[in-house]
């Protein structure tokens, strides 16, 4: 338990990151970007307003977790970049800054988000087919700019900002 700093120096990370401190929690100093994947399993994430960029994010599970995202994030996996397909005890909360998925090839994607309220959403780049992103997401801001392939899509609520 406890609050733990993540501070990369503006070093580029090459190993994935997991959270799993039960009771505990990640905080980020400064801007983090690793080619590995970024995982919460138990604990907290808290970006507290720096970027983040990763090859995936997951947090589909039931353990009990919190992810704070204030910050742009950048997910430039193909695959699944983002799982958070079981939202059963998480407390989710964007308020500002946006998801840009940004992987520039042709293969499909599939992007689960389980229903959480999401700030602003990108895809910036890419061709392959994207199905996603679950029924009952919420968007404030969905947007294509870049991006040429087809997108399959659960229910997804949108608002268009003020």
């Amino acid at each position: 338990s406890g609050t733990s700093t993540i501070t990369s120096n503006g070093s580029a990370q090459t190993k994935s990151i997991t959270i799993s401190g039960v009771g505990g929690t990640a905080q980020l100093a400064d801007a983090l970007s690793t080619t590995g994947n970024i995982t919460v399993t138990n604990g907290a994430l808290i970006d507290a307003g720096f970027s983040l960029t990763a090859n995936t994010f997951a947090a589909s599970n039931s353990n009990v977790r919190t992810v704070t995202k204030t910050g742009n994030w950048t997910l430039t996996g193909s695959g699944t970049p983002w799982t958070t397909a079981t939202t059963t005890n998480i407390t989710w909360s964007d308020t500002a800054g946006y998801v840009d998925f940004t992987y520039s090839g042709a293969s499909a994607r599939s992007i689960s988000m389980g229903g959480l309220t999401m700030n602003n959403v990108k895809v910036s780049a890419g061709s392959g087919t994207i199905t996603g992103f679950g029924t009952g997401t919420s968007i404030n801001d969905l947007t294509f700019a870049g991006y040429t392939g087809s997108f399959t899509h659960n229910e997804i609520l949108h608002s268009e900002p003020e």
